[in-house]
């Protein structure tokens, strides 16, 4: 009985141990989600022109930019008031970095050149074209959709631009770009949505942007 009696406390002792390697080796148990990506937008359409993804302001005006962080366990949180701004010509459009955080202002009618826009948080940085009093880019989808939506079985579609651009994929996942100018081939890769940014490749006009979305 005695024997039976210290190997309880060893086989405690053994399953703890087992118990707390494997909390260990949970990942994020112990250690939180590591940044890996800061994504900024400029989501009010009203201030912010076509393009949520490359701002279009009016002559002095205002837009409040968001900063978004990505984490490698798939998270993802606002970072707005927590990161540092900064703007690459603030002689055309400044950043607000203290009280009201990624709030951008026009100082120009017009911008000759998109001005950056940076957010930074540790070593993880990320940064939005601004352009202020251009004409934004229209884009369209000529072929294969139906509106902005697009089904699967289509597998290509075609997107028109109103000036020759460089394009884009947000999510390269649902569908993938090819070529440049003012016509180009999305090619379909899975259900789900995709913002498709049309940058123009010549002055006086400001990005333009679809979201389509993918269907079985």
């Amino acid at each position: 009985m005695a024997n039976h009696k210290r190997k309880f406390p060893a086989l405690a002792a053994v399953s703890a141990f087992f118990l707390l390697a494997g909390a260990i080796s949970c990942k994020g148990f112990f250690v939180d989600p590591t940044l890996t990506g800061l994504a900024v937008t400029c989501p009010n359409a009203s201030t912010c022109g076509s393009s949520t993804s490359a701002p279009n302001l009016a002559a002095s005006g205002t837009a409040r930019l968001v900063a978004t962080g990505n984490y490698d366990d798939g998270s993802s949180k606002v970072l707005t008031g927590s990161a540092n701004w900064s703007s690459s010509d603030a002689s055309q459009i400044t950043v607000n970095n203290t009280n009201d955080k990624g709030t951008i202002t026009a100082l120009v009618a017009s911008t000759a050149s998109p001005v950056t826009i940076t957010a930074t948080d540790g070593t993880v940085n990320g940064s939005v074209s601004v352009t202020v009093g251009q004409t934004p880019v229209t884009v369209t989808c000529t072929v294969g959709c139906n509106g902005t939506s697009a089904s699967l079985t289509t597998q290509q579609i075609t997107l028109t631009a109103s000036t020759p651009c460089n394009w884009s994929s947000g999510n390269t996942q649902v569908l993938t770009i090819s070529g440049s100018g003012n016509t180009v081939t999305a090619t379909l890769l899975a259900t789900g949505t995709a913002t498709v940014t049309a940058t123009p490749t010549g002055s006086g006009f400001a990005s333009g942007s679809i979201t389509i979305t993918v269907t079985n």
